[in-house]
């Protein structure tokens, strides 16, 4: 991947440019001090990803489940978009991105739309279309 190799002078004096630039166009700096590579400026959206995928592969129960999910999709086993709906209807979960129902007797007077509202039992558990063995 290419990145562009700057002396710390310069990232100091440019560096809200440079941040902007990280983030908006994912382009990576190399910071170099005295002509030695020194640090690496990239965008949080950049690190966020890299670090997600740092976990994924350092995780062997993750990382296979992944690999399961890439099977099932090249195997076809796959949803659309109204069997989706429908699988999530049947999971007591709403389609259209709403708060899912709250039981009454689990109501408090604050009515928001995180889960906290509901007692853990009643707490929504995600739509689950693959089991892990």
């Amino acid at each position: 991947m290419y990145m562009t190799t700057i002396p710390v002078a310069d990232a100091r004096a440019n560096l809200s440019k440079l941040i902007d630039e990280a983030s908006t166009t994912h382009e990576r700096f190399e910071i170099t001090r005295n002509g030695r590579r020194a640090a690496v400026l990239i965008g949080a959206d950049d690190f966020d990803a890299m670090s997600e995928t740092i976990a994924v592969l350092s995780d062997p129960v993750l990382l296979r489940s992944h690999e399961e999910g890439r099977q099932a999709l090249r195997d076809g086993d796959v949803l659309d978009s109204e069997q989706l709906a429908e699988a999530m209807m049947d999971a007591g979960r709403r389609v259209d991105g709403g708060c899912p129902p709250v039981p009454p007797a689990h109501r408090t007077t604050r009515r928001s739309c995180p889960d906290e509202d509901l007692a853990p039992e009643d707490r929504p558990r995600g739509l689950r279309i693959h089991q892990r063995a």
